[in-house]
């Protein structure tokens, strides 16, 4: 596993990204608390290949673990405890999603503008789906209870790299990692394209040196593998 992974680490790609958010969804996701800050340290805990990120949603001083996911555009609450604690209506309009690697429909709710923060980050007006019923194999898998996902809103303003070493995402303004953070080699650059809110690569697979097939891989943070492919 290397050490180091860029989330987003060009101007084309930053610009990409950044524009899709901008047009998509205005004001919302994380950035920084304080306007003129432009670096933060997050420290994290590793679960079975799981990155766990310490949020806090709301005015609640309770700290809650959220896997961070590139894999997910949407983030979600799985402790249906929270349709209660957000007074969410019942009678409203259900969002169905599709669970990752099992493919069951998960039924959600909507809590529209809630407040979220990680340390110096704040994600002021944030849609969160909440989960019909508590997702408890998530957890299982981790070993250590969760309580939500977060993917997409985390990194749509912000450049981030996680070193899986230390345990800890390095989130910089957008602006300052352009002028001042160090250039990345070109030969650790990998063009990226974003689909619903989740980034693809292209590769491709060789079954001899005849056969050289084409493939899209989802960057998935989330999946706990190094690689998963179809049948």
């Amino acid at each position: 596993m290397q050490k180091k992974i860029y989330i987003i680490c060009s101007l084309l790609l930053l610009s990409i990204f950044y524009t899709h958010f901008a047009f998509g969804q205005g004001v919302a996701g994380f950035q920084f608390s304080k306007p003129k800050q432009k670096f933060a340290r997050i420290p994290f805990q590793l679960h079975n290949n799981l990155i766990i990120i310490p949020v806090l949603l709301n005015q609640s001083k309770d700290t809650l673990r959220f896997i961070l996911d590139t894999g997910v555009g949407n983030t979600i609450l799985i402790d249906s405890s929270f349709i209660k604690k957000l007074a969410i209506d019942t009678q409203s309009r259900k969002v169905f999603i599709k669970g990752s690697g099992l493919g069951e429909q998960i039924s959600t709710y909507i809590a529209p503008l809630q407040k979220m923060s990680v340390q110096q980050l704040i994600a002021p007006n944030t849609n969160i789906l909440v989960c019909e019923k508590t997702l408890t194999y998530i957890s299982e898998y981790a070993g250590i209870t969760i309580h939500g996902i977060v993917g997409y809103d985390f990194f749509a303003n912000l450049v981030v790299t996680i070193d899986y070493e230390q345990k800890e995402l390095r989130v910089f303004n957008v602006e300052y990692f352009n002028k001042k953070a160090k250039k990345i080699p070109e030969n650790q650059l990998y063009p990226i394209q974003i689909q619903k809110k989740k980034p693809y690569i292209k590769a491709s697979i060789s079954y001899d040196i005849s056969q050289n097939i084409p493939i899209q891989l989802l960057m998935d943070t989330g999946a706990g593998h190094s690689l998963s492919l179809d049948e």
